[in-house]
C-alpha cells in the first residue's frame, strides 16, 4: 500500500464527478436545496417542457379541425369598357355595361362526417400529450439523480481532503518529532528521509486532491446554476440516514407500473394503433355541410343585373369520396401496421430494459452494503495496525518504513470508506429510481 494508489483513488474520483469549488464566497446546500436548484436550473428539462408543450399545442391543432371554418373575401375590379348589347331593331341596350365590380363573400361550413377520423385522431393526440408528459418525468427522474449523485461524490471528495489534511499534519509533527530525535542521537538520518520522503508524497496528494475538489465544486456549481467561484459547503445531515430496502420482486413489479418510460411506451403503441384506424377510416366519405352570404354588384342572380349592391345566399351539404382511396389506401394501410409491429417490440423491450436496469440496481445495493461493511471492519484494522505500528516504532521494534506503510493504509482504508459510503446511498437512490419510487 503506497501513496501512488492514494493519488489514483482520488483521480478516479474526479472522473465520476458532476461536482463543486474551493473559492469563496461561500454557501451551505442541503440534499433537497441542491435537487431544487439543479430542475429549476436545468437546460434538458426546460427543453423537455419545451416538447411537451409543442405536444399540446399539436393536440389543440388537431381539436380545431372539429370547430366550424369560416372565410370571408372580397374583391374589387374595374372591367374594360365594351359596346352595349342590344337587340336588332331596338334603340335601348338589353343590359347596361357596368365596369365597377364588387364582389364580397362570407361562408360557413362545418365537417359532419368523416368516417370517424376526427374523433379518433382527437384521442391519439390525447394520447401523444400524456406520452410526452411521461417523457418529461422521465427526464425529471435523470436530472434529479444527476443531481444526487453529484451531491455525494462532492462529498466523497470535500471527505478525502479532510482525511488527507489531517493525516498530513501527523506527519508533518512526527517529521518535526524525528528531526530532533536525530540531533538527540535517538534516531538515524535514513529515518529522517523516509518520513520526509513520505511528507513529501502526501503533499502531492494533497496538492492532487485540491484540484480535483476545484474542478469538482466548479461542476457541480454549473450543475445547479451557482457561479463557478461559489464554495459549496454540504449539509450533510440526515444524508445517510437508514434505508429500508424491500424485495428484489416488489422493485421490480413497481418499475412495471410506475417507469415513465413504459407507461410512454404504451401509449405510443395506443397513438399507432389509433393511426392506423384512420389509415382505414380514409375509405368513408366526407360530409360537410356549409352556408354562404354573398354581396355583389353587379349581383347576376338579379336578371337584368343593375349597379346596385345586392345581398343572396345559399346552404346545402356536399359530400366528396376519394375512389382512389379504394385501392391506393392499402399501402398506407399497411405502412401503420409496420409501424404498430415496431412500436409493440420497442414497447416490450423497454419493459426488458427496465427488468434488467431493476435487478442490476439491487445487485449494485447490495454489493455497496458489502462494500461499506467491509470498509468500515478495514478502517478498524487500520487504525489498530497504525496504532501497533507507532508502538513498536517507538519501542525500536520496527522501521520507519514500517510506520510510514501503515499510515498509507490508514488513509487508504479511510478515503475507502467515505467512497463506500457515499456509492451506497448513489446506488439506493438510482435503485429507487430505476423502479420508479422516485
Amino acid at each position: 500500500m503506497n501513496y501512488l494508489n492514494i493519488r489514483l483513488t482520488m483521480a478516479a474520483l474526479l472522473l465520476t464527478m458532476a461536482g463543486a469549488a474551493i473559492a469563496q464566497p461561500s454557501q451551505t446546500i442541503t440534499l433537497d436545496q441542491a435537487i431544487r436548484m439543479g430542475m429549476d436550473y436545468s437546460h434538458l428539462l426546460d427543453a423537455s417542457q419545451g416538447r411537451y408543450e409543442q405536444s399540446i399545442a399539436r393536440r389543440d391543432q388537431t381539436f380545431d379541425l372539429g370547430y366550424p371554418t369560416s372565410l370571408a373575401n372580397g374583391t374589387y375590379y374595374r372591367l374594360s369598357d365594351v359596346p352595349e348589347f342590344t337587340l336588332p331593331g331596338s334603340e335601348e341596350p338589353l343590359f347596361p355595361v357596368y365596369q365597377n365590380d364588387y364582389q364580397g363573400r362570407v361562408s360557413l361550413n362545418q365537417l359532419v362526417f368523416a368516417g370517424f377520423r376526427v374523433k379518433t385522431a382527437k384521442d391519439a393526440a390525447d394520447k401523444t400529450v400524456q406520452s410526452s408528459q411521461f417523457d418529461l418525468k422521465r427526464d425529471e427522474a435523470d436530472v434529479k439523480l444527476n443531481i444526487i449523485t453529484a451531491y455525494y461524490n462532492l462529498y466523497k471528495v470535500q471527505q478525502s481532503v479532510e482525511v488527507i489534511y489531517a493525516n498530513k499534519k501527523l506527519i508533518d509533527q512526527r517529521v518535526a518529532d524525528v528531526r530532533n530525535l536525530e540531533k538527540n542521537g535517538l534516531a538515524t538520518y535514513n529515518d529522517v528521509l523516509r518520513l520526509e520522503l513520505q511528507q513529501s508524497n502526501i503533499e502531492l496528494t494533497q496538492i492532487d486532491a485540491e484540484n480535483i475538489l476545484r474542478s469538482a465544486n466548479y461542476n457541480f456549481n454549473l450543475l445547479i446554476g451557482l457561479p463557478g467561484d461559489v464554495q459549496v459547503i454540504l449539509d450533510t445531515t440526515g444524508i445517510f440516514a437508514a434505508r429500508a430496502v424491500s424485495t428484489n420482486e416488489n422493485y421490480q413489479s413497481s418499475a412495471l407500473q410506475l417507469r415513465p418510460e413504459i407507461q410512454s411506451a404504451l401509449l405510443r403503441n395506443q397513438v399507432a394503433e389509433d393511426n392506423l384506424k384512420i389509415a382505414q377510416r380514409a375509405y368513408y366519405p366526407t360530409v360537410m355541410a356549409g352556408a354562404n352570404l354573398y354581396l355583389g354588384s353587379p349581383n347576376m342572380r338579379y336578371v337584368p343585373p343593375t349597379d346596385v349592391l345586392h345581398t343572396t345566399w345559399d346552404v346545402g351539404v356536399g359530400l366528396t369520396w376519394n375512389i382512389t382511396n379504394l385501392y391506393t389506401n392499402r399501402h398506407v394501410i399497411a405502412e401503420n401496421e409496420a409501424i404498430i409491429k415496431q412500436a409493440k417490440a420497442l414497447q416490450l423491450q423497454t419493459t426488458d430494459n427496465v427488468k434488467s436496469e431493476v435487478y442490476q440496481s439491487y445487485l449494485a445495493y447490495s454489493e455497496a452494503l458489502d462494500k461499506t461493511r467491509v470498509s468500515a471492519k478495514a478502517v478498524d484494522q487500520a487504525h489498530e495496525n497504525m496504532r501497533v505500528s507507532e508502538s513498536r516504532y517507538n519501542n525500536s521494534l520496527a522501521l520507519v518504513s514500517d510506520l510510514t506503510d501503515a499510515q498509507a493504509a490508514q488513509i487508504q482504508a479511510e478515503i475507502s470508506l467515505i467512497i463506500a459510503r457515499a456509492d451506497a446511498q448513489i446506488a439506493y437512490y438510482k435503485l429507487q429510481k430505476s423502479s420508479g419510487n422516485f
